[in-house]
């Protein structure tokens, strides 16, 4: 979670394009969206990039200590399901491209330089990457239906 809130929060690149310098934040880069009159582009990219992702993490740490306490099954199962709706939303390596592809168009006429933020989203992403790929839902699913 501090990475997340490290990748959300803090820089993630700084551009310098001729003497004019910016930062990109992600929920910041949501934000701009919004105020540009991009109001569902926005409102999908806050969801899929900071909201879905972050209720994901969340949900992943919570099924993981009720399923190493073996407490409330009946709890468990909801987060579960809420787990294998939600995963498909979660569009954070997506972005995590776009990001790149964005920052490949613009090397030759612009100085980029990676941020704190860039390398916490990296480490966000293996992690969530490794979670939902590597164990997957049907791990968690797993264990819960041995120790019914």
């Amino acid at each position: 979670m501090i990475f997340f809130v490290i990748a959300m929060f803090f820089p993630v690149v700084d551009i310098n394009i001729i003497g004019y310098k910016e930062s990109l934040k992600i929920v910041e880069a949501s934000m701009f969206l919004f105020n540009r009159g991009y109001i569902f582009i926005s409102l999908f990219v806050f969801m899929t990039v900071f909201v879905f992702p972050l209720i994901c993490a969340f949900l992943y740490f919570a099924a993981s200590v009720l399923l190493l306490f073996k407490y409330n099954f009946l709890f468990l199962k909801k987060i579960l399901i809420l787990i294998t709706a939600l995963k498909e939303w979660c569009f954070l390596d997506i972005f995590f491209i776009a990001i790149l592809v964005s920052l490949i168009k613009i090397f030759s006429y612009a100085s980029v330089v990676f941020d704190v933020g860039f390398i916490a989203y990296i480490v966000f992403l293996s992690i969530m990457f490794y979670i939902v790929k590597i164990i997957g839902v049907e791990t968690l699913w797993n264990l819960y239906e041995e120790n019914m």
